[in-house]
């Protein structure tokens, strides 16, 4: 593997008997009685400093007679005391393990430490019925610590960095092109892209350095804020330029509005989440946090706002192609371009963002680097695209409101009265405000004056460019 694996796994045998041995012996087994008498985990460091790996302890019964599956419900106890403060923490957990025949037993995770910050000592334990009753079918149980692997955590760590150095260095550039216009001007999508590029260095999160080294609450609430913060942005914007294409006005109430709303509902609920369960890893890394309402609600939620955002999504592409399809010239030439590969990006992330969700364990840390990049790379290709331009004119079309002129006065009596631009769709006072791709050119002699943009594949005759 080119990258470094994401977790470090050090495996143990709590007991460990010659094989064809029913019950444990203490004389030729290794190991201790799990099944009769608990054991001890020092977790930390004894001077009181926290640790910076989290940590995940796995279980998994090793079957006696692979040949046949058994399949049975144990009870753990578990006693987590933090040596620190003094305090102690009581849970028992009823876990089901099976063991298929032929086949390894399931591995069960039995303690999750997510964002814990002080020392712990754990003892486990089965119960002695449920214990008695797996004797001469369980001939070991072997468990599995799970801690971050320092290497991959710098290695990401560098990525953020050059994403976050990239960006900067896109943002500046950007400026210094707007500066050397012989007259400044941002259409509305370049103030979106300097919108975006500011959320993208937030999501880059600069002080990732310090959730590697320090290992705090707070610099993990402050990522899961940065996060929440990049994934709003990046569920907003394509929705507002693929909205921009097929919508003929825009105001702030009948189309931001409610994609704001949308994509700041979900981003609170994630964030949301996300610190109340690093302040209960804290309080008491021992509970089941799947069983208290609270948190299924939060998921539910997630889950209902997300659908709702997917849904709007997938209408605004529909409706995107529909409108190519009817009217060709609505959406041509380098737009085209523009609008499939916003689609294909968003998709792919939103896919990563999905399975950085479902899937556990080793291959989620790669997709987090997967996520981080995607989303850099749909930005910075934005920004190549709708970079400012040295040239005497603005070469971007209005395309919003090109779809359904208004009636009353024919073409080329708007087009004389100065009321027509090159798609044949009616000048409004304030331009910037008629749709995401606009813009009327600010060296034009007149509010009325023609943006011709050949590169689109108009002919600058009116009467040829519009459509109905």
């Amino acid at each position: 593997m080119i990258l470094p694996d994401p977790y470090i796994y050090t495996t143990e045998s709590t007991w460990n008997c010659p094989e064809g041995l029913k019950e444990f012996d203490r004389e030729i087994c290794t190991g201790i009685d799990m099944l009769h008498e608990p054991f001890d985990y020092l977790i930390g460091s004894s001077d009181g400093k926290p640790v910076k790996n989290n940590l995940v302890l796995f279980g998994q019964p090793v079957n006696k007679e692979p040949s046949i599956g058994i399949h049975y419900e144990i009870e753990f106890w578990i006693n987590t005391t933090d040596l620190k403060k003094g305090k102690t923490y009581n849970d028992t957990k009823y876990l089901f393990f099976g063991c298929w025949p032929d086949q390894p037993c399931d591995r069960i995770t039995l303690l999750e430490f997510s964002g814990y910050h002080y020392n712990y000592s754990i003892g486990i334990k089965e119960t002695v019925n449920q214990g008695l009753r797996l004797e001469g079918w369980v001939s070991d149980f072997v468990l599995t610590w799970r801690h971050d692997n320092l290497k991959f955590e710098k290695l990401f760590l560098i990525f953020r960095y050059v994403g976050l150095l990239i960006t900067i260095t896109i943002l500046i550039f950007f400026f210094i092109l707007f500066k050397k216009q012989q007259r400044p001007f941002l259409a509305s999508e370049q103030k979106w892209i300097l919108l975006m590029l500011s959320a993208m260095i937030i999501y880059n999160n600069p002080l990732y350095i310090g959730q590697i080294f320090q290992r705090g609450g707070f610099f993990t609430i402050f990522d899961s804020i940065c996060a929440s913060i990049g994934q709003c942005f990046m569920m907003l914007y394509p929705l507002v330029v693929l909205g921009g294409f097929i919508s003929r006005k825009i105001t702030f109430f009948s189309f931001y509005l409610l994609r704001i709303i949308l994509c700041v509902l979900y981003s609170f609920t994630y964030l949301s989440m996300n610190i109340y369960l690093e302040i209960e890893s804290i309080l008491d890394p021992s509970r089941s946090l799947q069983s208290y309402p609270f948190f299924r609600w939060m998921v539910g939620i997630m889950i209902f706002l997300y659908a709702l955002w997917l849904i709007f999504f997938f209408y605004n592409v529909a409706r995107v192609f529909v409108v190519t399809k009817q009217h060709p010239k609505a959406i041509k030439g380098r737009y085209r371009v523009l609008v499939g590969a916003l689609i294909i990006v968003t998709v792919i992330f939103q896919g990563f963002v999905l399975v950085q969700t479902i899937m556990r364990e080793n291959r989620i840390r790669m997709v987090r680097v997967g996520v981080v990049w995607i989303a850099n790379v749909l930005v910075w290709m934005m920004s190549v695209w709708f970079m400012p331009s040295r040239s005497e004119r603005v070469t971007s079309t209005q395309v919003t409101g090109a779809l359904h002129p208004k009636k009353g006065k024919s073409s080329q009596e708007m087009q004389n009265s100065g009321q027509l631009d090159i798609t044949g769709a009616q000048l409004e006072p304030q331009v910037a405000q008629e749709g995401f791709i606009t813009t009327v050119n600010p060296l034009a002699k007149g509010q009325s004056g023609f943006n011709l943009d050949f590169e689109d594949g108009f002919t600058g005759d009116v009467e040829l460019d519009r459509y109905e």
